[in-house]
């Protein structure tokens, strides 16, 4: 199995793995790949993200590799980690630690400790894996909880009883990798993950945590399968108790449109209570405030719509609507031009028009005059 596994890399990937382990010796500091990436070389699937844990301080081995390969590295001084980013491949490294939760949904209280502990710390049993870089055997396959054979009987585990206690956001995450992997919960796992659900755990959770966690679902390939389970255990409604599943949805494939879309599907008022809890960047909640506000008020913008708001609109209302998109066709200057004593009377003229391009009444400038026309001589 180890063989075949160094055997999936690509030699340029091999020699990296070579080149970790041979910094790891120099600085005599005990070396792993582990967790998703382990699992998706056993599944024979390419991985973007290592992640390497030593048994020690990195720091050294990173400035090597760094050195090395002429490439900067960051430093996350929060969490004690370091992020190397080659061409094709995002590299973290952190220290080997244990983890004790103070009470259910802490953020953990962390210690260094050795890879076995490490290992046990993690979610599922199937990301709990390692590949040994040093010492030897270079390439061994560390697997002390049944990793590789849950992945071979398509089973998802937890390891042990306080699991989703301890982090409830792994229930969002078993609906993720159940998903992805076409994989069924085992029976003391649905067990427990229903036990968490019927004590509401999830609700200690943070805004933030709850926010990373649609977006990380929304991030995925096909993202309604992973929902739809969801559905199923009665954990959507942690996100919001209304959000519907539609599938046009989930056509287009970047989790901005997507997560519009979804907001889009529910009334304004919940809307906008889910858009303020989701605590997303400033430039990203502006875009869906944007939409939104479109939506809502179903007339046309007087000025152009950022490029994901209209994307978001555009899927919403479909290629035949796209011209309701487009800013309104007259503007204040045009009303001046007209005669039109400027004053609130401009807001209400510009509003009806807008309405009317919503609709579809209006595609040209002289249609625009036209009903501007007839609304001043009413």
């Amino acid at each position: 199995m180890t063989q075949n596994l160094l055997q999936s890399l690509s030699p340029p990937q091999f020699k990296l793995l070579r080149q970790i382990r041979k910094s790891a010796q120099k600085f005599r500091r005990p070396a792993y790949l582990v967790g998703g990436c382990v699992r998706d070389l056993l599944l024979g699937k390419k991985s973007p993200d290592w992640d390497v844990a030593t048994e020690g301080d990195p720091r050294l081995l990173v400035e090597d590799c760094a050195r090395r390969w002429r490439r900067p590295f960051h430093q996350h001084a929060a969490f004690g980690t370091y992020t190397l980013t080659l061409r094709t491949l995002r590299m973290d490294f952190a220290t080997s630690r244990k983890e004790t939760y103070p009470h259910p949904a802490a953020l953990p209280r962390v210690w260094p400790a050795s890879i076995a502990l490490d290992l046990f710390r993690r979610d599922f049993s199937i990301n709990s894996m390692a590949l040994k870089l040093w010492p030897e055997p270079f390439g061994e396959l560390l697997d002390p909880y049944g990793g590789r054979r849950d992945l071979q009987a398509t089973v998802l585990r937890v390891l042990h009883p306080g699991s989703f206690a301890d982090d409830p956001t792994r229930i969002f995450r078993a609906a993720r990798f159940a998903a992805r992997f076409r994989l069924r919960l085992d029976s003391e796992t649905k067990e427990w993950m229903q036990q968490a659900l019927r004590e509401r755990l999830p609700d200690h959770l943070s805004e933030e945590r709850l926010s990373h966690e649609l977006w990380k679902l929304l991030e995925e390939k096909e993202p309604l399968p992973a929902l739809t389970l969801l559905k199923k255990w009665g954990a959507l409604t942690f996100f919001h108790p209304h959000l519907r599943l539609a599938p046009k949805i989930f056509k287009p494939s970047d989790p901005m449109t997507r997560l519009g879309l979804f907001l889009l599907e529910l009334p304004s008022p919940q809307a906008q209570e889910l858009l303020g809890r989701l605590k997303l960047p400033r430039e990203k909640s502006r875009i869906l405030q944007t939409a939104l506000e479109v939506w809502a008020q179903k007339q046309s913008p007087l000025h152009p719509l950022p490029t994901t708001a209209s994307k978001i609109l555009a899927e919403k209302l479909g290629a035949k609507k796209l011209s309701a998109l487009k800013p309104i066709l007259l503007t204040g200057k045009d009303l001046q031009a007209q005669g039109i004593p400027a004053g609130k009377n401009y807001k209400t003229l510009l509003k009806k028009l807008g309405k009317a391009q919503w609709r579809g009444k209006l595609r040209t400038r002289p249609q625009a005059f036209k009903l501007l026309k007839s609304l001043l001589s009413l």
